[in-house]
Order: C-alpha cells, then structure tokens, then sequence
C-alpha cells in the first residue's frame, strides 16, 4: 500500500476516501493508421461506447448525488453529439490520421479555443473537453 502524505488546509479532520488525480499520458505512437474506413469505425466505437457508459453514469449519478451534480457530464455528451466536433475528427482521419491522433488534435483545438475566451462559463468548458479527449 502507498502511503500519502498531505497538507492540512484547515482545522479539524476529515473522515473519507483520498481520491488520487493524476495526469494521463495519452501515448498512442505505436498506433498505425490502416485505413480510413477502419479509422472512422473505431472512432466511431469508441464514441458510442464513451456515450453509453456516461449516460449510465449520469442515471447513476442523478439518483445518488441529484440532477445537478449530473449536468457536468450531460454537458459531455452534448458536446460529443455535436455534429461539428465528429466532423473534424473524420475530416482528420480523412486526411490519414489515426482516431487516437484526431481526436487529440480536434480536442486540442477546442480546448485552446474554450481557454482564451472572455467569458468564465466558455473558458471552463476547455476542461471538459480535456475530459472528452481523456475519457475517448
């Protein structure tokens, strides 16, 4: 078991489970584009079943935590709906692309376009979409 040393921000304690978050080291450089049909397959695969397992966690999360707690990832779906977004992601894989690299570089792009807005509420939907690229 690794033991976790952390820093008191307040007084008194807590009793709960620690929750670890680490970075994601999204390497798919031994991946090979084959095809482009193939590509869009496993795009789209792994669109379908990230959708899936997250409105499964949505329902989840409704009950247990209310309808709120839920709207972060709802707003991941929405934004994984968005015709736009699957549309680049083919449009790169087109272009003899991986899926793993497109989705990395169309995510990348919405991420820095949601950072530099002006706008709080647009600049945090940057992380969601990190969330996205993470999750895909």
């Amino acid at each position: 078991m690794n033991k976790i040393k952390g820093i008191a921000v307040s007084e008194g304690y807590g009793i709960g489970n620690a929750v670890v978050i680490k970075e994601l080291n999204l390497d798919y450089s031994d991946v090979e584009f084959s095809n482009s049909e193939n590509e869009c397959r496993r795009l789209d695969e792994a669109v379908s079943e990230y959708l899936h397992s997250t409105k499964k966690l949505v329902e989840s999360l409704k009950k247990e935590a209310g309808e709120k707690n839920a709207e972060i990832l709802e707003g991941h779906l929405v934004m994984l709906n968005d015709p736009f977004m699957i549309g680049q992601m083919k449009e790169n894989i087109s272009a003899g692309m991986t899926a793993e690299a497109s989705v990395d570089s169309v995510c990348s792009m919405f991420h820095q376009m949601f950072s530099a807005a002006e706008d709080e509420l647009t600049r945090q939907r940057a992380t969601d979409v990190n969330d996205i690229k993470n999750s895909l």
